[in-house]
């Protein structure tokens, strides 16, 4: 009984060393699965850190990118503001330059007028000239003995007539200094300006016209 025993309990503990080496094969197995679960979980856990890193990038970009886009905006704003402040600057210069322009005009067409008045009054004084000579010859041919011919300084150069006291005949001095008779200062009168036939200068008449120019006293008293 005793060898009968002892070899159901061998068979037993063969039994159980079956059993737990089945056991053992099956855990390996379970964990070489749970392993292999583990790996793919990390990888994908792995793949969705870089997805959201990648998104945390992309916003980052986008931020920036609206952010420079409204600060451009607003610089794009301003600049416009800008422009408009100097276009309405530019379009007052055009005008004032416009006006500037037409003033000048206005002179010109005062010159080109003064010019006219000067080409009437040198035929004039020609022909005045002409006559006082003519006078003058006449006069000496009939008594040269008697006839006393004024000085040049005492006379006017532009129609060669003696200066007087009588009004057509009184000496005007112009601001430059040139001295003509007051018949031959009325030619040379235009718009409100009188125009030196000597060296050209143009002048403002004052208040009175031609007899507001001063008087050369000094021709007269001599």
């Amino acid at each position: 009984m005793l060898g009968s025993w002892r070899k159901r309990n061998a068979e037993k503990e063969e039994e159980r060393e079956e059993v737990v080496a089945k056991k053992s094969k099956t855990t390996k197995k379970k964990i070489e699965e749970l392993k292999e679960k583990l790996k793919g979980v990390e990888k994908s856990l792995d793949e969705t850190c870089n997805d959201i890193t990648n998104t945390i990038r992309e916003n980052s970009m986008m931020r920036q990118r609206v952010h420079m886009s409204f600060r451009n905006s607003r610089r794009a704003v301003q600049m416009k503001k800008e422009l408009t402040v100097q276009v309405k600057k530019t379009a007052r210069l055009d005008e004032t330059q416009k006006l500037k322009i037409e003033k000048m005009e206005r002179k010109l067409d005062n010159f080109k007028d003064h010019d006219t008045v000067y080409t009437k009054a040198r035929e004039t004084t020609v022909e005045n000239r002409e006559k006082w000579m003519e006078q003058l010859d006449n006069i000496q041919n009939n008594d040269d003995e008697t006839s006393e011919e004024p000085p040049s300084w005492k006379t006017c150069e532009i129609c060669a007539s003696p200066f007087e006291k009588l009004n057509g005949r009184i000496p005007r001095v112009f601001k430059c200094g040139h001295t003509i008779c007051t018949d031959c200062a009325e030619h040379f009168i235009q718009n409100g300006f009188v125009r030196c036939p000597y060296d050209r200068q143009i002048f403002k008449i004052e208040n009175g016209g031609i007899y507001g120019l001063p008087t050369n006293r000094v021709l007269l008293n001599m």
